[in-house]
C-alpha cells in the first residue's frame, strides 16, 4: 500500500479499480474513453466519496484519434476498433481521443492495464528505461498479444515481467504467458 503513489488505471470501465486505488490514497488517475461508462464511472466515484482524475479517452501508443467499438450488452468488451478480431453482439463506432501510453507510464507508479486485447500496442510502444520507476499489473486477451509482448521483452532485458499462468515466476518464454483473461 505505501509503496506506491500514483496510480493510472487504464480501461477503467466504471471504476472499481480506481475506486480502490484512491481508497489506498494513492493519487488516482482513471482512462476510460466510452461517454456512457465514464459517466457512470465518475458517479461512482463520487457515491464511494473518492477523487480520482478522471479521463474520457482511450490509450494508445501515440496521442491521436481512434475508432472505438461499443459492445452493447456487454460494455466490459467494448474497445478501441480492430483490436478485438471478432466482437460479437451489437456494436456501435465512434471516435475517441488517446492519449500516449508511455506518457501515462512515465506519470505514474503503478498501473492496472485492461485495454481489451490493445496490450501489445501499448507495452510495445513502451521501454526499459520508460519502466524504470513504474509497475504494472495487466491482462494479456490473445495468444498473439503474448507473442507480441514476449518478443518485445527479449529486445528489452531491462523490463522484467512475471505471471500468474507460472505462480508470479518471471517470464522466461512466450508459453508463460497466459493468451486469454480466463
Amino acid at each position: 500500500r505505501k509503496r506506491y503513489k500514483r496510480f493510472a488505471d487504464l480501461g477503467a470501465n466504471i471504476g472499481l479499480h480506481s475506486i480502490l486505488g484512491a481508497r489506498l490514497g494513492w493519487e488516482t488517475s482513471a482512462y476510460e474513453p466510452d461517454p456512457d461508462t465514464f459517466a457512470q464511472m465518475s458517479s461512482n466515484a463520487a457515491l464511494n466519496g473518492v477523487t480520482i482524475s478522471a479521463n474520457q479517452c482511450a490509450v494508445g501508443a501515440r496521442a491521436e484519434t481512434r475508432s472505438f467499438t461499443r459492445v452493447n450488452g456487454n460494455r466490459t468488451g467494448s474497445h478501441l476498433s480492430g483490436a478485438k478480431p471478432d466482437p460479437y453482439g451489437e456494436l456501435e463506432h465512434f471516435s475517441v481521443e488517446a492519449k500516449s501510453f508511455v506518457e501515462i507510464l512515465r506519470g505514474h507508479d503503478f498501473l492496472k492495464i485492461d485495454v481489451e486485447g490493445a496490450e501489445a500496442e501499448l507495452f510495445c510502444s513502451s521501454s526499459a528505461a520508460d519502466w524504470a520507476r513504474s509497475e504494472a499489473v495487466m491482462e494479456i486477451g490473445s495468444e498473439n498479444n503474448g507473442r507480441e509482448i514476449f518478443s518485445h521483452l527479449t529486445k528489452n532485458p531491462g523490463i522484467n515481467m512475471f505471471a500468474q499462468k507460472i505462480g508470479w515466476s518471471k517470464v522466461t518464454s512466450a508459453s508463460d504467458l497466459p493468451t486469454s483473461h480466463r
